[in-house]
């Protein structure tokens, strides 16, 4: 039984979460149950995820929680220090439980993934390589880097149409890919 535990399931998050389930869902090695820790703006991807026969909760009451951590035999936990998720790792009082935190923001500048946090992870997994040169991974312990993986979160690649080919003297100077919203 893996739990996910995510503030929300909208944008890159969401894609990922939802491609994710529809794979888990052909295997059927693993019950993957979902938790969105606060109310979704849009539920396109929650919908994508509940067509695979995953569960998902949305904003659950303290109890059902903490029932939902003791449960499960791994729990994930997806990370880009968003502030719900901070306030539920650094005032409720958790279970024990066997913690895999995927971190999808590549602390080399501001937000910086806490040491603590790596620390406290069974396993611990970013997103993109990069994250291996932040000040603060430099600085952990062997025992601790021990801990560490890379797992990229892009995915859904083959659902864009493909790219037309324009012959141009112009370079891209700039790209962008993922969700924009306010916080971006």
């Amino acid at each position: 039984h893996v739990l996910h535990i995510t503030p929300h399931m909208g944008g890159g998050v969401g894609r990922v979460l939802s491609g994710f389930a529809a794979q888990v869902k052909q295997s059927q090695i693993y019950e993957h149950r979902f938790i969105c820790l606060e109310m979704p703006e849009k539920k396109q991807f929650i919908d994508l995820v509940r067509k695979t026969e995953c569960i998902v909760t949305v904003a659950p009451a303290h109890d059902a929680l903490i029932k939902a951590v003791a449960d499960a035999d791994i729990v994930q936990v997806e990370f880009w220090n968003h502030p719900i998720l901070i306030q539920l790792l650094s005032t409720v009082s958790l279970p024990a439980m066997r913690l895999l935190i995927w971190c999808h923001s590549s602390g080399l500048h501001f937000p910086i993934i806490p040491a603590a946090l790596i620390a406290a992870a069974h396993r611990f997994v970013f997103t993109s390589a990069c994250s291996y040169e932040a000040k603060e991974v430099e600085a952990l312990s062997t025992t601790v880097r021990e801990k560490l993986a890379v797992v990229s979160s892009g995915g859904g690649l083959d659902q864009l149409p493909a790219a037309k080919q324009v012959a141009s003297r112009l370079r891209l100077r700039a790209g962008y890919v993922g969700s924009l919203n306010f916080i971006k």
